[in-house]
């Protein structure tokens, strides 16, 4: 019996709106909740700036690996994220 592997396309990047969207609908808003106080307190001004400003998110950028990483999100989470704000148009 053959094996039958499943890819899903993780977009590179994706937009603000799409990236807020998909953290308020992972958990009822919770999240968004947990990246919005982070952002506000984070000690690093660019970052701040970079969040509210950008005209996208991309996957690689080393200011999300930095949330990331102080959000405790695993990697898979991230795509699961992307994947879902991906879907929103």
């Amino acid at each position: 019996m053959a094996c039958q592997v499943r890819w899903t396309f993780v977009p590179k990047r994706v937009s603000p709106a799409q990236a807020e969207i998909a953290l308020h609908r992972y958990d009822d808003g919770v999240l968004l909740g947990q990246v919005n106080a982070l952002i506000d307190a984070f000690p690093y001004e660019p970052v701040r700036i970079w969040w509210r400003e950008a005209t996208y998110i991309s996957r690689d950028h080393p200011y999300l690996a930095a949330l990331v990483i102080e959000l405790g999100l695993a990697d898979e989470t991230v795509d699961v994220l992307l994947i879902a704000a991906g879907k929103i148009s």
